[in-house]
């Protein structure tokens, strides 16, 4: 699944900049539950809605295809998990993603912003995810704490179940649009 963690409301030209991102990350990886559980929070918290990362699972199909679609468009030699990218910026691992994401989205921010990663139809993936999620839906934005669910994951099955139709059918229509 594809979960969007920062507001689903668009930034209008009034708003503050805005930093986008993606998390690359599996259920089953001690390093991103180290991230996600015990350093993502204190991230997400200082930046709140200036902040829209869309967390992607590898163990499915369609969060397998995003990432092996985004290393070579962001030419990232990495393949591993946890993976954040930041922009054009990108960071691995349970040691250097809590150490430098904070200064790298400092930076972005007082830059202006941080534009969403250069990848084939990431706008798209973006859009279907933040139309798909309520506006007022604070469990969006508070992460989970069980060990099983990473920050962002709506405890709502039918809100998981339309984020991870939206994300299929997204990437699917970019496959085709790429093969043609």
């Amino acid at each position: 699944p594809v979960t969007l963690i920062g507001s689903a409301q668009p930034a209008s030209a009034q708003d503050e900049p805005v930093a986008y991102g993606l998390f690359f990350h599996s259920p089953t990886c001690p390093h991103c539950r180290e991230v996600l559980e015990n350093h993502w929070p204190g991230i997400q918290a200082e930046f709140g809605d200036r902040l829209r990362v869309l967390f992607v699972n590898v163990a499915t199909p369609a969060g397998r295809d995003l990432m092996v679609r985004a290393l070579p468009a962001l030419g990232i030699e990495s393949s591993g998990v946890p993976l954040l990218v930041l922009g054009d910026t990108y960071l691995s691992g349970s040691i250097q993603i809590p150490r430098e994401a904070r200064d790298v989205i400092r930076a972005g921010l007082a830059a202006g912003g941080i534009p969403m990663p250069t990848i084939p139809g990431i706008e798209a993936i973006f859009a279907e995810v933040m139309a798909a999620q309520p506006a007022d839906d604070a469990a969006a934005v508070e992460p989970a704490q069980s060990a099983a669910a990473a920050p962002g994951f709506n405890a709502d099955p039918a809100n998981l179940i339309a984020v991870v139709v939206l994300a299929g059918l997204a990437i699917s229509l970019i496959v085709v649009a790429i093969a043609a």
